[in-house]
């Protein structure tokens, strides 16, 4: 195996947990020197929990030891990063210098692909989520292109984000925050799921917005995007979607009803024509 040529080799270690790859790594020196220059890292803790027999904290305290460590390692080599996925429930914690660090190297290493998951933050609404503070210098990097956050408690309340490359942006569970300001001239997809508390979105991409998606949340949300060419789409969570012809000059408030929730979300700088197709739009929830 050590006579294969490295893009090979790196095809295969990206099948592996990050664990596994790290075990290989230590087979010979070109393997370890392979992956250190892997540019891929996914850290998976469910596949590294199964491997013990401790308490949730323990568990993901000895988790986010080998997370440090493994980067600490990688930075003898400083290559540039294609995708960074951490999927991790946080349970417990509130906050984290391994976490920080982790954003540190990706920003350091121009991360393209960011991910940052605790899949299990529902299960724990009676508890205070992992908190993630956007104003880390993460979210200003102008290498990253796509950015997913999910099951975080974010500040502070009112956020202004302007992405310099970000093309894809998703927030799913996530929550302490009451209003968001995104910017950006490569912005195309933007999707807000099950975020609670959120009262008002404004999207400032007139050019390059081509899809938004908000979903989930019980209570009225107010949505401002900015005028923009060509078409997109509007969609209100699984339940359906609508299609805007664009954003002209003509502008008129549009309110569309979510009829599983009673809740509503506010639509403004729409076109005339999508303001007549109200009735339509929610029709087509149903």
């Amino acid at each position: 195996m050590s006579d294969l040529p490295e893009s090979i080799i790196h095809h295969i270690m990206s099948f592996l947990s990050a664990l596994d790859a790290i075990r290989i790594s230590v087979l010979s020196k070109k393997f370890f020197c392979i992956w250190i220059s892997f540019p891929i890292l996914v850290f998976n803790f469910e596949l590294f929990a199964r491997r013990l027999n401790k308490s949730s904290k323990e568990e993901t305290n000895l988790f986010l030891n080998f997370v440090q460590q493994s980067l600490r390692i990688r930075k003898l080599n400083g290559v540039c990063l294609e995708k960074l996925i951490f999927n991790a429930s946080l349970r417990g914690f509130k906050s984290d210098c391994r976490v920080d660090e982790m954003l540190n190297y990706a920003e350091l290493n121009k991360v393209r692909d960011l991910s940052i998951v605790d899949p299990n933050f529902k299960l724990w609404q009676h508890q205070k989520p992992y908190c993630f503070r956007v104003d880390h210098s993460i979210f200003s990097a102008k290498s990253i292109t796509n950015m997913n956050l999910q099951g975080f408690d974010l500040k502070p309340q009112d956020i202004n984000l302007n992405f310099p490359s970000v093309e894809n942006f998703s927030l799913t569970n996530c929550c302490g925050f009451r209003s968001i300001e995104l910017s950006g001239p490569k912005l195309k997809i933007v999707q807000f799921d099950s975020c609670n508390g959120l009262k008002k979105i404004h999207i400032d991409a007139p050019k390059s917005l081509v899809s938004f998606s908000y979903g989930g949340q019980w209570k009225q949300c107010e949505i401002d995007l900015s005028p923009s060419e060509g078409s997109r789409w509007i969609s209100e969570g699984a339940l359906g979607a609508h299609r805007i012809p664009g954003f002209p000059s003509n502008q008129v408030p549009h309110q569309m009803a979510n009829p599983y929730t009673g809740g509503c979300f506010k639509i403004k700088r729409c076109t005339p024509e999508v303001a007549s197709r109200s009735k339509d739009a929610v029709a087509f929830f149903n």
